[in-house]
């Protein structure tokens, strides 16, 4: 499945305008608030950061209790489209082996999601923004997200242009600002979350 997104990076007072923009929008009946929840991304890799280099995101997604795997394949920025393939799991498991290679839990991110669908100003786009509050490794950033149909891309940009909100100039989605707090915090081999007593087994997917 093909995602097309277009991701933005803002500060703290920027998350409230967004937020403020927001729910006026769905006060004037032009969005829906579809909720909020808490989700958990557990990132797997290679010690060496193979898959990230690659451009490659294998997670196992917590929200609600329920458990998905995910594997991204990422264009690394031609069009910020991606290549969206899921895999079940009952468990977290401290292994996966994807491709013949063994890749081991390297951490997690958690995010407070709210999200809301849009009607777009052209007639029968439908936008999906995500406004994401995310906590990992004692950081914390904002991000907005926007899901758009084929051919969209523009509508989505505009959209995201009217919430009056300054953008940051940061590069790159979760597991890389993931990647580089786990460089600044522990170095460039450490690994962390070791698995719990009980929660060692491998899955080959």
């Amino acid at each position: 499945m093909t995602e097309r997104e277009i991701k933005f990076m803002i500060d703290g007072s920027g998350y409230l305008r967004a937020k403020e923009a927001l729910d006026a929008a769905c006060s004037n009946g032009r969005a829906f608030f579809k909720g909020e929840r808490v989700q958990v991304n557990y990132y797997y890799d290679t010690s060496d950061r193979a898959l990230h280099r690659e451009g490659i995101t294998l997670r196992i997604r917590q929200s609600g209790g329920r458990l998905q795997g995910q594997i991204k394949m990422h264009d690394k920025g031609r069009t910020g489209n991606s290549e969206e393939y899921y895999f079940s799991v009952d468990t977290l498991p401290e292994k996966l082996v994807f491709r013949g290679r063994k890749v081991k839990l390297r951490g997690s991110l958690v995010t407070l999601r709210a999200e809301y669908r849009v009607e777009g100003r052209d007639a029968g786009t439908k936008l999906t923004v995500d406004l994401d509050h995310d906590f990992y490794l004692g950081n914390e950033d904002h991000e907005l997200e926007i899901e758009y149909p084929e051919g969209a891309e523009a509508e989505a940009r505009a959209f995201a242009t009217s919430l009056g909100v300054g953008f940051l100039s940061v590069k790159g989605g979760k597991y890389s600002r993931f990647l580089k707090a786990l460089k600044r915090s522990s170095g460039a081999s450490a690994e962390l979350a070791e698995p719990e007593a009980g929660r060692g087994e491998e899955k080959e997917i």
